[in-house]
């Protein structure tokens, strides 16, 4: 719809028509919006080297379960558990020294010149959707095992955005400095260029989704930046953009500090060389492993077994109910299977209690899950419904 059409039919132009005159550059202010995102970052790696739940894998490299309690983004955790959450804690976190501070330089030297050029409140809803945007795609394309974090997405939305925002300003070397200087940039992160570019570890899903984000925004950003504004009009919507972005990034925060509690338990789990190996080992180091790591499901589970050779089932059931209530444990840090495999031993102790009616209840998942080693003997014992078990 043209805007004469739009006068015509007497309807109000969403975009006011721009007058015919020159645009110039604002003036030069100080990066605020830019600074406090690159103090945020620098603040975040610090927690991250600092306060990892594990060892560093490499130099100032905090490991991926590290990165995964504070915060980086997993298909599995977003689309099965409902953490969006991740999508705005993931931008602010990254893989080891060089990657913040390759983010970070790019970063002062793109998100300066875009602030200066649409003002710190439309930069900052920029840089969020890009971030979330980058995170989107991120989950769409990569496998579903890995971890992303780094704010490249965003960094891709401002530089897609300088682009396309250039074409706001007259024709000349003005327009094309801006230009150059943001496919310089952009282009590099978009394709893999040489052998140099570990496309292992970049993710390509992420730079995509912010530069189509940044593009689409710059687009409407340009449709309403009138000619006689030093910077786009519509700053109330960017205030708000930025407020929904500030209280989920709050609500972030708390949800991933209550994540990392979680992960910080790793350091009481049982470490893989100390795991029993045969059924002799368990009855062996059960008490020794149940008191060195009282909070870790699989102590209490050995435990359990060595109770029951002693023939103390009140015991042992009492040690897989406290296990079990490890719900956090269970959920994040052992395999999915784990806690089924608890329900079903303890299914087994209540049999022989002569509890029958919770002892089913307690063996559906083992009775549903053929892959699961105490299937045999909850079939023997009568635990698994009739039809389940003859259609396997």
């Amino acid at each position: 719809m043209t805007t004469i059409e739009s006068y015509h039919t007497g309807s109000v132009p969403i975009c006011p028509p721009p007058p015919l005159q020159s645009t110039a550059m604002p003036a030069s202010v100080f990066p605020v919006v830019t600074a406090v995102i690159l103090i945020a970052m620098g603040v975040i790696f610090s927690a991250e080297v600092t306060f990892g739940v594990e060892p560093w894998t490499g130099a100032f490299e905090p490991s991926v379960t590290t990165l995964m309690a504070f915060g980086g983004l997993q298909y599995p955790l977003v689309a099965d558990q409902g953490q969006w959450y991740r999508l705005l804690s993931a931008p602010l976190l990254h893989l080891d020294i060089s990657h913040v501070l390759i983010n970070g330089i790019v970063l002062w030297f793109s998100g300066r010149a875009v602030e200066r050029m649409i003002g710190r409140s439309w930069f900052a809803a920029v840089f969020i959707i890009g971030a979330i945007a980058g995170g989107l795609m991120s989950l769409v394309v990569n496998a579903h095992n890995v971890v992303s974090v780094g704010a490249s997405g965003a960094i891709m939305a401002l530089l897609a955005a300088r682009y396309v925002l250039a074409f706001h300003y007259e024709p000349g070397s003005q327009r094309q400095a801006m230009q150059s200087n943001a496919l310089r940039l952009l282009i590099p992160s978009l394709i893999p260029l040489g052998a140099g570019h570990a496309s292992g570890a970049v993710d390509y899903g992420a730079h995509f989704g912010g530069a189509i984000a940044g593009v689409i925004m710059a687009a409407i950003l340009l449709a309403c930046w009138r000619r006689r504004d030093t910077t786009p009009s519509r700053g109330r919507v960017a205030g708000a953009i930025v407020a929904l972005g500030l209280f989920a990034a709050s609500y972030s925060a708390a949800a991933n500090a209550h994540e990392y509690r979680i992960y910080n338990l790793q350091r009481q789990l049982i470490p893989a060389s100390d795991i029993p190996r045969d059924f002799a080992a368990i009855v062996a180091r059960a008490p020794e492993l149940f008191k060195q790591y009282p909070r870790d499901p699989r102590a209490r589970f050995y435990q359990a077994v060595a109770l029951v050779q002693a023939k103390d089932l009140a015991a042992a059931e009492t040690q897989m109910r406290i296990g079990l209530a490890e719900q956090d444990i269970l959920r994040v840090l052992l395999v999915p299977t784990a806690k089924g495999h608890l329900q079903a031993y303890l299914s087994l102790i209540l049999t022989d209690e002569g509890r029958m009616n919770e002892a089913r209840e307690f063996a559906k998942a083992g009775c549903l899950d053929s892959s699961e080693s105490l299937q045999p003997a909850l079939l023997e014992a009568g635990l698994c419904d009739a039809k389940v078990s003859s259609a396997r």
